[in-house]
């Protein structure tokens, strides 16, 4: 593993860490009945991309799991 796949592999740690931070922020505003129906929609539209995003992230530290 090079210097710059190490460096990416520990700083994709740190992001996934903070975007399951997000997507439960988000999914609390979801269940919270108090959330404005406009809340709502913001909340799930940016959830699914925070999803999405720790996929490609997971999929991009397995990978680089595997040199180590």
């Amino acid at each position: 593993m090079s210097f710059k796949e190490k460096t990416e592999f520990e700083e994709l740690e740190k992001v996934l860490e903070q975007l399951e931070t997000e997507k439960l922020r988000l999914t609390n505003v979801l269940s919270n009945t108090q959330s404005s129906s406009q809340e709502i929609i913001e909340a799930g539209t940016k959830l699914s991309d925070v999803v999405k995003e720790i996929e490609y992230k997971t999929e991009r530290w397995l990978m680089l799991s595997e040199f180590i």
